[in-house]
C-alpha cells in the first residue's frame, strides 16, 4: 500500500491526523556476532491500513545490558545480548498493530530476537509483541 505523505521526521502515514508516541523495543540475541552497527530501520501497521515507517533507529534507550557490557558512551544500540528502546512518534493507529518489518542495511550477521512496539493514545496502551524469525540463507 503506498504512503499518501511524508513527515519531515521520516515517519510516512496513512489514516489518523492526530499524533501518537510509540515506543519501540528490541531484544537483540545473545549469538555470536549477533550486536550490529549496520543502519536498521522499521515500518509497523495496523488492519486498517495505517503505517508507521522509521527510516533509521537512532538514540536508543538501553534497557539490558549484559553483566559488564555495552553501557558507553555513543552506544548507538542493537548490541549483543542486549535490550534497546526507540522513541517515535506519528499519526494514531486506530487498532493494535499488526504487521512489522525490519530493514538492515548492512553487511553484519545482526540477530534481533524480540520486538514490541507499544503505542500510548489518550492515556491508554496498547502493546504488541513480535518475535523474530530468521530466514535461513
Amino acid at each position: 500500500m503506498p504512503i499518501n505523505a511524508m513527515q519531515p521526521n521520516n515517519y510516512g502515514f496513512q489514516g489518523s491526523k492526530t499524533n501518537c508516541t510509540y515506543s519501540i523495543e528490541i531484544e537483540t540475541t545473545c549469538a555470536r556476532s549477533a550486536g550490529t552497527t549496520d543502519h536498521v530501520s522499521v515500518r509497523f501497521g495496523d488492519s486498517e491500513g495505517n503505517l508507521i515507517i522509521v527510516k533509521h533507529l537512532n538514540n536508543p534507550k538501553l534497557l539490558y545490558a549484559p553483566k559488564g557490557g555495552l553501557r558507553r558512551r555513543g552506544y548507538g544500540g542493537f548490541g549483543r545480548c542486549a535490550k534497546d528502546m526507540f522513541e517515535a512518534s506519528g499519526p494514531c493507529m486506530s487498532q493494535r498493530v499488526c504487521s512489522l518489518y525490519l530493514k538492515r542495511v548492512g553487511s553484519d550477521d545482526w540477530r534481533p530476537g524480540r520486538v514490541k512496539v507499544l503505542h500510548q493514545q489518550d492515556g491508554s496502551r496498547n502493546l504488541s509483541n513480535f518475535n523474530h524469525t530468521r530466514n535461513q540463507k
